[in-house]
């Protein structure tokens, strides 16, 4: 694959995952309450952010043209398992965290499913 053809694979790699932690993130803040939620849930969710700006920033580089072809082909399968992660993330938040104005059954029902799920 060209360079360019690469940069763009890279590039379209990194742009969904970022569109996909930051959905998780709009998830998580919609919660309100975060101190309802097992640790793991806060600790992901307080790396996030670090994530989203790395992301950023490789995708600034790559825009930039400072990056190698063999730098974006191993980077590659590393942001393809990003994407599935921040897919994952996504899907765990988006099933077990009850929005701030969900009724209170709705609330109940996520926090015993979290609470069941979680190990501590």
């Amino acid at each position: 694959m060209s360079g360019i053809g690469e940069a763009s694979l890279v590039l379209g790699l990194i742009s969904s995952t970022i569109a996909i932690f930051e959905a998780a993130q709009e998830i998580y803040e919609a919660a309100g309450d975060a101190a309802g939620l097992p640790k793991r849930f806060r600790v992901a969710a307080e790396q996030i952010p670090l994530v989203h700006n790395a992301l950023g920033l490789a995708e600034h580089n790559i825009n930039g043209q400072n990056v190698t072809e063999k730098a974006l082909q191993s980077a590659k399968p590393v942001l393809e398992r990003c994407k599935e992660n921040a897919a994952r993330v996504k899907d765990i938040f988006d099933h077990t965290i009850p929005t701030k104005n969900a009724p209170k059954a709705e609330r109940l029902k996520k926090a015993v499913g979290i609470k069941l799920k979680s190990p501590r």
